[in-house]
């Protein structure tokens, strides 16, 4: 069976998404999609930071938000 590499190209354009939750007040981002919680296993942790939101772009992914209630 042939496995697709995964590369920057692979990436591009490619829509996921995270919920931004206040936690004790601090604004934290959390996976809300297959790929968003892929990524979180990498990092061994249960939220995002801003930089690494910034490293998603850079890898050509778009950045979406879940609506959350307030």
């Amino acid at each position: 069976m042939h496995k697709e590499i995964l590369n920057k190209d692979n990436l591009r354009n490619k829509e996921v998404f995270f919920e931004l939750k206040n936690v004790y007040g601090n604004e934290l981002i959390y996976p809300s999609c297959p790929i968003s919680n892929a990524l979180i296993k990498l990092k061994n942790a249960k939220t995002f930071t801003k930089n690494d939101l910034n490293v998603f772009k850079a890898l050509g992914l778009i950045i979406k938000w879940k609506a959350g209630s307030i």
